[in-house]
């Protein structure tokens, strides 16, 4: 039996990508205004055709961004930016949007990513051209700043799209080592629904010997050359570093693991709950945890994309075997904020205070989660302490419940911790 958990476990193992959302950006302001009142910022073509809210806003099927106004753009003017939350140099960034091309002309960009710091050095560029003038157009990707970009083959869609259609585009920016000129764009093109899943990309991945970014930290809006930019409508965009997901990245340090400076794989059960009494499950996942030191990333739990945009408690459980489980369960301090594509991040590390009733342990420097609830009835008491008091003198040892340190041995090191909770009154304390 301990062998099949261990092996569970092992099965469970996946990356910690750390996916984060850089920015949502609805265009939910009054009708009207510049972008530039907004947070955007021009960096071209100072006051001509400033670029404004306008309605309606656009929609796509599944995509859950679009709710307010948009963004019209015009064949030339001003061009703005926005900074992101956040920057980027490894891995792959993603920029989403709506987008309705109402006028093509030959080729032009209209939407890039910006280097860090950079008003001009725009790294992953989408572009959209007339093909025969009785209204089909082609979308394409290039990567850098070079003129003869839009000569590189293979950047425009294999088949045509149409004026006046709202289309979802993916631009997605990849980081490549090992030279600085190696770097990788690909383009993306919905039009009838979003893919839960990142399919094969429309056009490319694309590279070529033009110089890359040293980092992603800008987005762009551009209204280039009379002659070659198209006018269009912009709405929804999304930067981030992940496909379309709704994750959340917890931290959490275990009382006995932090104690026993384990590192070890396991498993955590994260349900998040309505912030209004009964405070029902909404949902519950999990996932195997990689554990350093005693503290526990859950990274990337996968959330539905479905979820109500609200505050939502996180109830988190170390271990989710319904076999073996010792840890109290803890509630987040306060609610959290979720929505859509944005699971967030949670730290319990950082105070005391991150968990409702301030319910944690200082082990040596690091704030920690109780642990020693071997029998889960949410207090650690006698009933705990006989169980661990049975398996030490049994010498037991494996993954087991009574395990509170993480080394695979069940003795006095394990006992005294369930003692000293007992002696403190320890107990899942929820709202």
């Amino acid at each position: 039996m301990k062998t099949f958990f261990l092996l569970l476990i092992i099965s469970f193992i996946s990356a910690a990508s750390y996916a984060q959302l850089r920015l949502d950006e609805d265009f939910d302001y009054p009708v009207g205004d510049s972008i530039g009142a907004h947070g955007w910022n021009w960096n071209t073509g100072g006051a001509t055709n400033r670029i404004l809210v306008t309605s309606p806003g656009l929609t796509f099927p599944g995509y859950l961004l679009g709710i307010g106004n948009a963004a019209t753009l015009a064949n030339t003017g001003q061009d703005q930016y926005k900074l992101l939350n956040g920057s980027d140099s490894s891995g792959s960034v993603y920029c989403s949007f709506l987008v309705r091309v109402d006028t093509a002309r030959t080729a032009d960009y209209f939407l890039a990513l910006l280097q860090t710091g950079s008003t001009s050095f725009y790294e992953g560029r989408v572009q959209v051209r007339s093909i025969d003038g009785s209204g089909n157009i082609a979308f394409g990707i290039t990567k850098g700043n070079a003129s003869s970009d839009t000569l590189v083959a293979g950047i425009w869609t294999p088949h045509s799209y149409s004026k006046g259609v709202t289309y979802l585009l993916v631009l997605k920016y990849t980081f490549v080592t090992g030279s600085n000129t190696n770097d990788q764009v690909s383009l993306f093109v919905f039009d009838t629904s979003l893919p839960l899943t990142e399919p094969a990309p429309t056009v490319g991945p694309i590279t070529y010997s033009s110089q890359d970014a040293t980092s992603i930290g800008r987005v762009a809006l551009r209204q280039g050359t009379t002659t070659k930019a198209p006018n269009c409508v912009v709405d929804g965009i999304r930067v981030a570093t992940s496909w379309f997901s709704t994750d959340i990245d917890i931290v959490m340090a275990v009382q006995g693991l932090v104690q026993g400076n384990a590192t070890i794989t396991d498993t955590a059960l994260v349900n998040v709950r309505s912030a209004s009494s009964p405070y029902g499950i909404v949902v519950s996942n999990y996932k195997a945890v990689s554990i350093v030191n005693g503290v526990m990333n859950i990274a990337d739990l996968g959330l539905p994309n479905s979820i109500s945009p609200d505050n939502y408690y996180l109830d988190v459980n170390f271990r989710n075997s319904s076999e073996f489980r010792n840890g109290v369960q803890t509630w987040s301090g306060t609610p959290v904020a979720i929505a859509p594509y944005n699971g967030g991040s949670f730290n319990f590390t950082t105070s005391l205070g991150q968990a409702y009733g301030s319910n944690q342990i200082m082990v040596g420097s690091t704030i920690s989660a109780y642990n020693g609830d071997t029998n889960q009835d949410d207090v650690v008491d006698g009933g705990d302490g006989a169980e661990i008091d049975n398996d030490a003198s049994n010498f037991e040892a494996g993954y087991l419940d009574t395990d509170l340190d993480g080394n695979d041995i069940i003795d006095g090191s394990d006992a005294a911790i369930v003692d000293n909770n007992a002696s403190n009154f320890v107990n899942a304390i929820i709202p």
